[in-house]
């Protein structure tokens, strides 16, 4: 892999991980549509994993005061954090046992995936309610989410292993669907990607490394000071593209990204 791809894979990681579009099909579309396919296997997933680190930091930095909050007095939080994040851990290992990891990434499933998130977050956030935009104390938060509530979120997480599926959509209008504030489902959605993204970096780290104990040829390899690059370029964007989303979701609407998501999506399933 060479710099500028690095760069430009960054860049779109760090944007479409928050924004509600998916930042998996973002990378399959692009390795479908404009690279030439030589973005595969073993290079994928070691790229993946370090962007992953450079937006788990974004989501650290722009929700630090959150994070703190969890270790001090407000911990009443946690639990709900913990019963949300169980779907996707489940799924993922299920995901993981099966090796169909691969299989997931077939560009015509991405395709329609995309196309199911961009109708999620049309119908879905058509008829939100005033006046529920407002931030409040993450222990105020946790009195609010339930555990059944909490439930309900982490199993439209779980549905974001879908390749084209956005996370932070579902999760979103999820939220918001449940009784939740457009601003602190967005909060809760981020919060609870913490240990997810922690969680999938390490259990993809081992086998990264697993195979480069001799199976995993050195072409396959990134080197790591690019490593290093694309986890500044995704956290440094994606610091910047979470950002804007939390402003946009106090005044905006998450439907204006299905006039992305879904023309994004028949354009892949028709090219394959």
């Amino acid at each position: 892999m060479t710099l500028p791809l690095i760069i430009v894979l960054a860049v779109i990681q760090g944007v479409t991980e928050f924004l509600p579009v998916s930042s998996s099909g973002h990378l399959v579309a692009y390795n479908e549509l404009l690279s030439s396919k030589d973005l595969s296997g073993d290079m994928m997933v070691t790229f993946i994993i370090a962007a992953h680190i450079g937006t788990l930091l974004a989501v650290l930095a722009v929700y630090r005061r959150e994070v703190f909050s969890l270790f001090g007095a407000d911990r009443r939080l946690i639990g709900p954090l913990f019963v949300a994040t169980i779907p996707a851990v489940v799924i993922g290992l299920l995901v993981k046992q099966l090796e169909v990891a691969d299989d997931l990434m077939n560009p015509i499933l991405v395709g329609s995936m995309l196309i199911v998130t961009g109708l999620v977050l049309w119908f879905g956030d058509k008829h939100r309610e005033k006046g529920t935009s407002e931030f409040q104390a993450v222990d105020e938060l946790a009195s609010q989410v339930s555990i059944k509530q909490s439930l309900v979120i982490g199993f439209c997480q779980a549905i974001a292993i879908l390749p084209g599926i956005s996370r932070s959509g579902m999760t979103i209008i999820g939220g918001t669907r449940i009784g939740l504030g457009r601003t602190d489902a967005a909060r809760f959605s981020f919060l609870m990607a913490i240990p997810v993204i922690i969680g999938a970096g390490i259990l993809e780290g081992i086998d990264v490394f697993g195979r480069q104990n001799g199976e995993t040829p050195p072409s396959a390899l990134i080197n790591m000071h690019l490593l290093l690059i694309s986890i500044a370029v995704s956290g440094f964007v994606g610091f910047f593209a979470l950002r804007w989303l939390v402003r946009w979701i106090e005044r905006g609407r998450l439907s204006i990204f299905s006039y992305w998501c879904i023309p994004l999506g028949v354009l892949l399933i028709v090219l394959n």
